[in-house]
């Protein structure tokens, strides 16, 4: 993954993008990339990290959205959480086979989206992709809780 691939998937019109937050995804791109890299040392290689729903729309959603603007910051957060709930969930060896299996696209995923649900995220999988769901209203909060969900409850 090169920095220019997480900044590409973004949005599917990325200038449509505050230059302050283009800004503040391109900085924290090389952190991203090596949560990605620790995803695949885990699980033999292959895996990407995708971003749905992030445009201009759903980053302007919610009106108490103070941090819009670093984005990119709180999106690390979510990759880096995520990536250590894999790699310390697959450190048992069915476990790990079980998420290959289940991930069959692998394609690790998280979901903006301009909706309320109960948490401050949700894991599902979906389609053979892992995918976290975040809403925009509570994208800030609770990133480091994923590293308490059973993964293997998915499986």
């Amino acid at each position: 993954m090169t920095n220019t691939d997480v900044t590409e998937q973004w949005a599917p019109t990325n200038k449509a993008l505050p230059m302050v937050v283009r800004k503040n995804i391109k900085d924290f791109e090389p952190k991203i990339a090596d949560h990605l890299k620790k995803v695949n040392d885990v699980l033999g290689g292959g895996f990407t990290f995708r971003y749905q729903g992030l445009t201009p729309d759903v980053i302007n959603s919610s009106e108490t959205n103070s941090y819009k603007d670093r984005i990119g910051e709180a999106s690390e957060y979510y990759w880096r959480y995520t990536a250590n709930l894999i790699a310390d969930s697959c450190k048992d060896e069915m476990t790990k086979e079980a998420f290959v299996d289940s991930v069959s696209n692998k394609q690790i995923v998280n979901r903006y989206v301009d909706e309320d649900i109960k948490a401050s995220w949700k894991v599902v999988i979906e389609d053979g992709k892992l995918v976290v769901i975040i809403p925009m209203n509570k994208y800030w909060s609770g990133s480091d809780q994923i590293a308490y969900f059973k993964l293997d409850s998915l499986l």
